[in-house]
Parts: structure tokens; C-alpha cells; sequence
């Protein structure tokens, strides 16, 4: 049950996407309020007909929707949290969701209701919150696990495609070569970044250390410095194949094994190490165009 909720889920804070999941979401809402609340109950406590309730309703949950999923998430989440998303913290801004859009409808309830002191009364709450939970829940099941399989099996088209890219060009052997050796200052004094750059596979930051991984007549070497990403990848900007693929990682796309990828991001892997390198939702499409 937890390791389901440590699954990745792709965490899809883009105006256009909430607009429409909170825009279908509020549709679906109003077509099942507009049946479930023509009962005697609603009729009879209300001051207004049940279509109208349906309606500002779905826009109340609408609005909720695009609360949740998107002004609160652009405020309060870092950009790293985003790119490390699991189907747990979905199902917590899910349960955020439910909690919003129970609160003002039970405000807006209190504004049409005819008598204020039902309010009050366990039914009318109990009636409220089966409305919230069991509409919510099946919408929003459907949604997630549609969206989870939408950018699962576009991805893995995606990996196909560039997997067959670079088994083409193994196959003709293609990669480019540059024998150039790199010999950058580190942080401290005395220390020299020094490394052939057709040996290089990655470089991984590390804090305020980088860690620089290369493979020489089949041995994969792991070297320490100290030194920024960004300082190296200042430096080597003049090689076209050596790509920002992560804010913590640069990579060697002459030297890339295999890709991989699930419903939330990519990784890159070398031969001869089993360490895998993410490739990040916001960087892409630099790394594909680069890589076909």
C-alpha cells in the first residue's frame, strides 16, 4: 500500500491542464448535482431550484480545483518537490481539494438555505459531506488514473524513439569524437578539474562538490571536486553534446547506453555503472532536440 503511494506521478502544474481537469471536473459535478439534488430534501430547505444549485455549485468546485492544483502549488512548491512527485503527495493536494470544496459549499449552503439552524443539524452535515466525498471521489479517481496512464504511455513511446535513435547510431557508429582534454579550476586551491571529453558520461552535483564520472579502456572512474555545476557548464557550452539535462545533472549524449522512462520524467544510463540520470519535465525538449 505505501510503496503504491511512493510511486512517481507527474506533477502537472500547467495553466492549460488544471484549466481543463477543473473545467471538466466542474461539468461532471454539475450533470450529477443537477440529478442528486432534486429531492424533496433540497426542494424544500432551499430558496433557490436545484438547477441553479448545481450550476454555481460546479463553478464552486471549479474554483476550488484551481486553487488547489494551481495557485497554491506555483506559491508553496519548489520546482525540486515537483520534479520528485508520487502518487502520495497527489492524493494529499486531492485531499485538499475535498476539503475546500466541502467548506464553501456548505457556505453556500448557508446562504440559500431556508432554515439556518439545519445547518447545524448532523444530517444536513452528514448530507453535505456524502455529496462532497462520494461525487469527488469517483471524478477524481478517474481523472488521476487517466492522466497517470496518458503520460505513461507517451513517454514510453517517446523512450522507444529515442532508444531506436541511438541503437541506429551505435550501429553506424556515428558518435561523435573529440579527444579535446578539459582542465578547469576548482574551489580550491591547487585542485584542477581535469578530464578527456569523450570520455566523460556525466557530471552529478553534489552541495558545494561535483562529482565527475568518466570511463576509460572500460572502467568507469568517479572523481571528487569542489566546484558549482553551473561553473562547469559555463565552461563546456562549447560542446554541443554535453547537455544540462537536471539542475544537478550534465551529461554526455555520445555516451549514453539506454533511456528509460515512467509518468513522471526520464533517465538517462551509461555503460559500465548502474547509476541513472534523471532528465527533468522543464528541460526536456533541449535534451530531445539535441538528441535526435
Amino acid at each position: 500500500m505505501f510503496s503504491i503511494l511512493k510511486r512517481p506521478y507527474p506533477a502537472l502544474f500547467t495553466l492549460k491542464r488544471n484549466l481543463i481537469v477543473a473545467t471538466s471536473v466542474a461539468l461532471v459535478s454539475m450533470i450529477l448535482n443537477y440529478y442528486r439534488l432534486n429531492d424533496e430534501f433540497f426542494n424544500q430547505n432551499t430558496i433557490i431550484p436545484h438547477l441553479f444549485i448545481s450550476l454555481i455549485s460546479g463553478i464552486i468546485i471549479g474554483l476550488s480545483l484551481m486553487f488547489i492544483i494551481h495557485i497554491i502549488p506555483n506559491f508553496i512548491i519548489s520546482a525540486e518537490t515537483k520534479e520528485n512527485w508520487t502518487i502520495g503527495k497527489e492524493l494529499l493536494i486531492s485531499i485538499g481539494v475535498f476539503v475546500t470544496i466541502f467548506v464553501f459549499n456548505y457556505i453556500f449552503f448557508i446562504i440559500i438555505v431556508i432554515d439556518n439552524s439545519r445547518l447545524l443539524s448532523l444530517p444536513f452535515f452528514l448530507k453535505i459531506g456524502s455529496r462532497v466525498i462520494t461525487t469527488g471521489t469517483a471524478i477524481f479517481a478517474s481523472v488521476l488514473w487517466a492522466n497517470y496512464i496518458i503520460i505513461l504511455k507517451r513517454n514510453i513511446k517517446n523512450v522507444s524513439m529515442q532508444n531506436k535513435i541511438l541503437t541506429e547510431k551505435l550501429n553506424k557508429h556515428i558518435q561523435q569524437k573529440n579527444n579535446q582534454l578539459v582542465r578547469l579550476e576548482s574551489s580550491l586551491i591547487n585542485e584542477i578539474i581535469e578530464f578527456n571529453i569523450n570520455d566523460l558520461l556525466f557530471i552529478k552535483s553534489e552541495g558545494n562538490y561535483i562529482e565527475v564520472y568518466t570511463k576509460t579502456n572500460g572502467k568507469v572512474k568517479r572523481n571528487l571536486y569542489r566546484a558549482s555545476l553551473q561553473m562547469v557548464d559555463d565552461r563546456l557550452n562549447e560542446f554541443s553534446f554535453i547537455i544540462r539535462t537536471h539542475r544537478s545533472y550534465l551529461v554526455n549524449i555520445n555516451n549514453i547506453l539506454k533511456t528509460e522512462g515512467n509518468a513522471r520524467n526520464y533517465q538517462i544510463f551509461f555503460d559500465g555503472t548502474d547509476t541513472f540520470v534523471p532528465v527533468s519535465r522543464n528541460r526536456f525538449a533541449i535534451f530531445n532536440s539535441a538528441f535526435q
